[in-house]
């Protein structure tokens, strides 16, 4: 990068501390390695410092809002979170360390941390993660859409669209939806897609406790909310069992769970709470132990509004570990896995205990697509490709803004 002084990023993130959101992380890392002034307002995590400089990357946090759940906890949640963003961004520019203010939604309302920044001269990115209409339709039905609620969502997902100066996309869907629906000028798109750090998603060696429980080792790992399919899990892994006779399989269940109480219900009237464990919150290592371990990976998210047009980072987790999976056919599950994933009917649970079942019994075909996914990340799909891409947009901030 040239030019007589670095230009100034601060990028905002409400729903997950840094630097444990991935996509955060990969990005802030990659222009602060780049030579950008790289800063991060995000909540504070147990046992995080206020302030803290992380590989390059400068970290400002904030107390966490509580998360009460329920729609009134989520809007007490963001409107707090929004409010403290707003402040702290203001703070950072009135001192001098901002030319470009860079928000991660969910939620919509973090525009409103730019607002005072853009009207002093500094510049705009919106990164579109979720779908937050779609998201609020998944939860609460398509009777939803005459929610008044549904509507602010729609008006803040546009509002953040027409107020930045560059919009990133996780995907093509998520770019189509936003240049039809929002009316963002396509030269104004970057898609900057999620892709595995190869030196973070490593195998390592398996543990052989784990190994012992039994012939077969399920796994998933990811978000944990009602939209997330788990139950499609405990239903798929219950059919495998009852409907098709198989019984020799173990399966993890990896991440923070919002509804883990009523997951552990399911499982428990399903008769397989004691093959089935919660793990919570863990450490990277003893993630990648697990996964190293395990024989076949799940990706349960149902065919809903917000999950037909979302990538999902745990796909391409397993492709990095060349770990055969099972999904629905949902459009982005198909263009990230393609070979590597066996397709079950949407929504159908017992579809997806069948694919599991040829999995099972066709080791042969499990190594396959577990080559063609790791060769898939390795060429195609690793974060270093993506941060390409990030850089690419970065150059055409930097001549826009500080003229270099």
């Amino acid at each position: 990068m040239s030019g007589s002084r670095p230009l100034r990023i601060l990028m905002i993130v409400e729903n997950c501390s840094y630097p444990f959101d991935v996509r955060v992380r990969h990005e802030a890392e990659s222009l602060a390695a780049a030579g950008y002034q790289v800063s991060v307002i995000a909540p504070r995590g147990k046992n995080e410092k206020w302030r803290d400089t992380l590989n390059g990357v400068y970290a400002v946090r904030f107390p966490a809002p509580p998360n009460r759940g329920g729609m009134l906890g989520y809007l007490m949640e963001f409107g707090y979170a929004t409010l403290a963003v707003t402040w702290l961004a203001l703070w950072l520019t009135l001192r001098g360390k901002v030319d470009v203010i860079h928000v991660h939604n969910p939620p919509d309302t973090l525009w409103f941390a730019a607002l005072i920044p853009k009207l002093l001269g500094k510049k705009f990115i919106y990164d579109h993660h979720d779908l937050s209409p779609e998201l609020f339709l998944s939860k609460y039905g398509e009777e939803a859409k005459e929610n008044k609620l549904y509507r602010m969502l729609l008006w803040l997902e546009k509002r953040s669209c027409r107020m930045a100066n560059w919009v990133v996309e996780v995907n093509e869907s998520y770019k189509k939806g936003d240049i039809e629906r929002n009316g963002v000028k396509p030269e104004r798109v970057h898609v900057v897609r999620n892709g595995p750090n190869l030196k973070r998603m490593r195998l390592v060696p398996i543990d052989e406790q784990l190994r012992a429980k039994a012939e077969t080792l399920i796994a998933y790992v990811g978000n944990i909310s009602s939209q997330d399919g788990l139950d499609h899990l405990l239903g798929a892994v219950y059919h495998l069992e009852r409907d098709l006779g198989y019984k020799d399989w173990y399966c993890n269940i990896i991440g923070k769970a919002d509804n883990l109480n009523e997951l552990q219900r399911i499982a428990q009237e399903l008769g397989i709470s004691e093959r089935v464990r919660f793990t919570g919150y863990i450490s990277d290592d003893e993630m990648l132990r697990i996964l190293s371990t395990s024989d076949i990976c799940i990706v349960p998210d149902p065919d809903n509004p917000l999950n037909n047009k979302s990538t999902m980072n745990k796909v391409m987790e397993y492709m990095a570990l060349g770990k055969p999976m099972v999904a629905y056919d949902l459009v982005e599950h198909k263009f990230s896995a393609q070979d590597a994933a066996l397709y079950a009917i949407p929504n159908d649970k017992m579809d997806m205990a069948r694919q599991i079942l040829k999995l099972v019994q066709d080791p042969a075909l499990r190594a396959q697509m577990g080559e063609a996914g790791r060769q898939r990340v390795e060429t195609q799909l690793k974060w270093e490709y993506s941060a390409e891409k990030l850089l690419a947009l970065y150059a055409e901030v930097a001549k826009e803004t500080l003229g270099q």
